[in-house]
């Protein structure tokens, strides 16, 4: 996959899918089980926690574009500048 096609936000978007699937399966299935509570709650639970890992990707991803340049189609990291004291 060519990833110099595809935004920053988009794969933070991705990311943050990713581990907002695995925070609904992680906690909010297993609070509906172990603690018994509402299919209401546990929809409530699931579709923030999986809105707020979406928004946590995305924030990530654009504060990560700051550090990253595009060298021949692939991301590299920056180095961080030295101050006058190195």
């Amino acid at each position: 996959m060519n990833y110099s096609r595809i935004g920053f936000a988009a794969l933070g978007a991705r990311f943050g899918a990713l581990i907002g699937v695995f925070a609904v399966c992680g906690f909010a299935l297993h609070n509906h089980m172990i603690l018994n509570i509402g299919v209401k709650l546990t929809v409530g639970q699931a579709s923030a926690y999986f809105v707020q890992w979406l928004v946590v990707g995305i924030g990530i991803s654009l504060i990560m574009r700051q550090h990253t340049r595009l060298d021949s189609g692939r991301y590299s990291i920056q180095e961080p500048r030295c101050p006058r004291h190195c």
